[in-house]
């Protein structure tokens, strides 16, 4: 009797599991001798199946990279939630960024703890345009979420240790420089519909609904760690 092929998921509409190799993932960014992207098998890094993905990098002034994946425009158009599994080798800020072919680059942000698999959920509405120096301008000014042609994760630390913004930051905002390592897994694009971050209560905006399985505050000073805890 022949094995069946595993069904795919019907909320799925896209996955990276990197179960045999990077799936054509790439390393980019301003020094490709210090990022890069390598195939895991170790079980202690891995989060589902028997692969992951290796991003190594270095947090240093003047260094920004990230791991990036292509993605067939058009091929994203019902996803309504992003979720990501992320291993990082400290407690850090990680950045999401979804691209659009001919617009613009949006953002999502999320609190990891370090040496754990953390489950990262984005809403699409949780992505913000990035209107950094050299960003690329977006006709519309908002998330076409069909025209997405890529996906990049980085450590969000590496902005933080640039700039030259001095002792104040590194206080506020503490990172280990140096090389790191973080593994990825199970990137996945789902139609399912994430609760709103801030919804209305009345006549009342909540702040923060907590419904996301990472924080989406950060750590100041000497606060060594957050996470979201389920009653």
């Amino acid at each position: 009797m022949g094995v069946r092929a595993q069904e795919t998921p019907a909320n799925q509409v896209l996955k990276f599991s990197f179960e045999k190799d990077v799936q054509k993932w790439q390393a980019i960014g301003t020094d490709l001798t210090t990022a890069t992207l390598a195939h895991a098998t170790d079980p202690a890094h891995v989060h589902g199946g028997s692969g992951a993905l290796q991003y190594n990098y270095k947090i240093h002034e003047g260094e920004k990279s990230g791991a990036f994946g292509a993605i067939l425009v058009g091929k994203l158009a019902k996803m309504k939630t992003l979720r990501i599994w992320v291993q990082p080798d400290h407690n850090t800020v990680i950045g999401v960024i979804l691209q659009e072919r001919d617009g613009g680059r949006y953002m999502g942000f999320a609190y990891v703890n370090a040496d754990k698999w953390n489950e990262m959920r984005f809403a699409v509405e949780d992505f913000i345009l990035s209107t950094n120096p050299g960003d690329p301008k977006d006709p519309d000014g908002k998330l076409d979420i069909e025209q997405v042609d890529s996906i990049a994760v980085t450590d969000y630390s590496q902005w933080l240790a640039g700039g030259g913004k001095g002792e104040l930051q590194e206080k506020l905002f503490p990172y280990r420089r140096g090389d790191h390592v973080m593994y990825l897994d199970d990137v996945e694009a789902l139609t399912d519909v994430q609760p709103e971050l801030t919804p209305k209560k009345g006549e009342d905006t909540v702040v923060d609904s907590l419904e996301r399985p990472q924080p989406s505050w950060v750590p100041l000073g000497s606060v060594k760690m957050l996470s979201i805890e389920e009653s």
